[in-house]
């Protein structure tokens, strides 16, 4: 190598990336606009009791209803619901009876109007005044009357703009009450939980309320006591506990909802219900979103394992939120995502880009996007984690399969797993480009996609890559690399992006057609040096017996 060659490469290799930033490399949750979560799982927060579920038995002896008072009201539930709104006032009188009976009956028929599928008249309800006297029943002695006053609560509680004025009347100190009281049935402690959940999930500042009167470790105090028979009441607690525990904006305080850990932990291990498995998934994914501190905190319980074998899981009711955990530990420091390196997450996130023969994707869109996060979050770490993935090759062969046949946001996702992983060692590049044709995917990207990250980081590429190919040139005066990016026409690309807008994009992209350019001028000098030398000595007497034709 001659020594402006030497100068120009000592000059430029200061530019180079030496090492990977996994601080500055992992992306965040909050960068990623992925709605795994579908708008049912959404909806389901706010889910309203169904008007056919069973009626909780009593422990203080059953209500005798005279017969002329069921026939009246049997009468009035056979009207329509337009007779029932008229009579809404009459009904509030009975509910302020001073006879048991009535009260249980009118708060039947007040459970079963705001129990309806569709369009339940909740505002009417609520406009009836009758809110203070359920508070007030809910919390008697009688089961039966107990039951139904929960019911009817949390069936407001799912109406619009409804959790504020319950809040503001004092519901949630009378639920709370109740959950705690040892002589309170099973039935009556699960629909006050559902009511509660029902607040969590209204707003970010009931729950954040609710946690700091102390409900959280009440509700796993119950899930912890519960008989296995009682699953219906534990799948509430789970689901209440993961609505405590759920939101981004503002997370809810890790000091109050890390309490809930030790339990989930011990019950994700122990139970195989399809729904209490889920539930708990999407409570970790909530407990490790946001800081490393929080995400250690999860992973030193040592529950990383288990979520990587639940995201192998056939449901997708499991392994969807699994996966959301397990991405978002990635996203911590190098330890924390080295559990779950170990633990095997590397080929089981590549199984979940898998195309079949016909080259169609065997999973929905969601999760080919949240794996290829997840994967770019493994690249985007130290050289032996990127390692793990580039050796990988059934991931490697998927991800190029992404590449090339996926959805446009899913392709985002892969390029940067793709890009990330040229940071790795100079064995892992020589992989990404010779076996896995990283210079021809780059530059697809380049030209396909608008996004300025993605250009930038596919740039970040190319320099890592001719950085490891100067290496090689030290021994062979000539930079593999480079060759192959010639080779790929790539300096069209990079003269176009050079004459773009973003001075970060015009900077690498001139970087990398400086070594494009010097290399030519190397071919070009070489090419000189190696031409024969032919010396055409012309005199009088040769000139006459030329055999050039003139």
């Amino acid at each position: 190598m001659s020594s402006r060659e030497n100068q120009s490469t000592s000059a430029r290799s200061k530019d180079f990336k030496k090492s990977v930033d996994s601080e500055v490399c992992r992306r965040k949750r909050e960068e990623l606009s992925t709605t795994i979560r579908k708008s049912a799982r959404e909806e389901s927060i706010l889910k309203r009791r169904n008007i056919n579920a069973p009626v909780a038995a009593t422990s203080s002896g059953k209500i005798e209803i005279p017969e002329h008072y069921k026939q009246q009201f049997d009468q009035f539930e056979a009207g329509t619901l337009e007779i029932k709104l008229k009579n809404l006032e009459n009904l509030k009188k009975s509910l302020y009876s001073n006879e048991e009976s009535l009260v249980y009956l009118a708060l039947i028929q007040f459970r079963k109007i705001l129990s309806l599928d569709k369009n339940p008249p909740i505002n009417e309800v609520v406009e009836c005044d009758i809110a203070p006297k359920l508070i007030e029943l809910v919390q008697c002695k009688n089961a039966q009357v107990q039951m139904e006053a929960a019911w009817a609560l949390t069936n407001i509680a799912s109406g619009e703009n409804c959790c504020k004025y319950l809040v503001d009347i004092g519901l949630i100190p009378a639920l709370i009450y109740v959950i705690s009281d040892p002589n309170a049935t099973h039935d009556v402690i699960e629909q006050c939980i559902w009511a509660i959940s029902n607040i969590a999930g209204d707003h970010h500042s009931y729950r954040d309320m609710l946690l700091r009167l102390g409900v959280l470790p009440i509700i796993v105090k119950i899930s912890e006591s519960i008989d296995p028979s009682k699953n219906g009441l534990l799948q509430t607690c789970v689901w209440t506990i993961s609505n405590l525990c759920r939101g981004a904006k503002p997370h809810a305080e890790f000091e109050y909802t890390s309490k809930c850990l030790p339990f989930l932990i011990k019950l994700l291990v122990e139970s195989d219900v399809v729904e209490i498995l889920s539930e708990i998934c999407w409570t970790i994914s909530y407990l490790c979103d946001g800081p490393d501190y929080k995400i250690r905190a999860v992973v030193e319980t040592g529950i990383v394992p288990r979520l990587v074998d639940l995201l192998g899981s056939e449901e997708s009711q499991v392994y969807t939120p699994a996966l959301r955990a397990i991405g978002n530990i990635l996203t911590g420091d190098a330890e924390s995502a080295q559990r779950a390196i170990d633990a095997d997450v590397v080929p089981i996130l590549g199984s979940l880009i898998e195309y079949d023969h016909t080259d169609k994707p065997l999973y929905r869109k969601s999760i080919r996007k949240e794996s290829c996060w997840a994967l770019s979050n493994i690249t985007a770490g130290e050289k032996h984690q990127i390692q793990k993935v580039v050796e990988d090759q059934i991931t490697m062969l998927n991800l190029s399969k992404v590449l090339k046949y996926d959805d446009a946001e899913v392709r985002k996702e892969a390029i940067y797993a793709f890009c990330n992983a040229t940071n790795g060692s100079r064995n892992a590049v020589s992989m990404l480009v010779n076996k896995y044709k990283a210079i021809r995917t780059i530059k697809s990207a380049l030209i396909s996609s608008l996004d300025l990250g993605i250009k930038r980081n596919c740039l970040e590429a190319l320099l890592n890559i001719i950085e490891v190919g100067e290496i090689h040139a030290t021994k062979s005066g000539v930079n593999p690399y480079i060759e192959k990016m010639v080779e790929a026409d790539l300096e069209c690309v990079l003269n176009d992006l050079s004459f773009g807008n973003n001075e970060s994009i015009i900077s690498k992209a001139d970087k990398i057609l400086s070594y494009l350019d010097d290399a030519d001028e190397k071919e070009l000098e070489d090419s000189e040096n190696n031409e024969p030398n032919i010396n055409f000595a012309i005199n009088s007497s040769s000139s006459s017996s030329s055999n050039w034709d003139i």
